[in-house]
């Protein structure tokens, strides 16, 4: 095998197919244990890869193989202020521990930027937690399909999409 690195010692592999002409390799590593003595530190015992992901992506569409489809994010939390984001990404979490696919901005966008990704990315929902919901206890919950509203206590909220899944 053919790297092109002189820093491999005893194991070196390639991933090779024939499906996408010269550019066959897909992946391909090996052992380099003399790397880091190499560059000047000590003796340090290493393997690694390399792998094209574009590569792996061909090779998929040349034998009909479905990426899948990650059925998009069920809930959008989007925030504002700092308290806000900290109850927010609490009720992303008791989400996701429930198989609930759900994201958050951790970008401290606006709220109108936040909403434009929430719809970017193919929210269903879009909970919007500020000041006046924490003191109410509560999340306006918005159903991007029919644009209703909707103001649930934390507890309902997360019962809500418990329930479904």
């Amino acid at each position: 095998i053919v790297r092109g690195l002189g820093y491999y010692t005893k194991t070196v592999f390639e991933f090779v197919t024939t499906d996408l002409g010269s550019q066959g390799t897909v992946c391909g590593g090996g052992r380099y244990d003399n790397l880091i003595s190499q560059l000047g530190g000590g003796q340090v015992a290493g393997v690694g890869f390399g792998m094209g992901l574009e590569r792996v992506m061909m090779l998929m569409d040349t034998k009909g193989v479905s990426y899948g489809d990650d059925g998009g994010c069920e809930v959008f939390i989007a925030t504002m202020g700092e308290n806000a984001y900290n109850v927010g990404y609490g009720l992303m979490m008791d989400l996701r521990r429930a198989g609930v696919s759900a994201d958050i901005d951790h970008m401290s966008r606006g709220i109108k930027a936040q909403f434009k990704y929430s719809d970017k990315i193919g929210a269903k929902f879009v909970a919007t937690i500020g000041d006046n919901e924490l003191e109410n206890g509560e999340v306006a919950l918005k159903n991007m399909a029919d644009g209703s509203v909707e103001n649930l206590p934390f507890a309902d909220f997360l019962a809500k999409f418990s329930k479904t899944h």
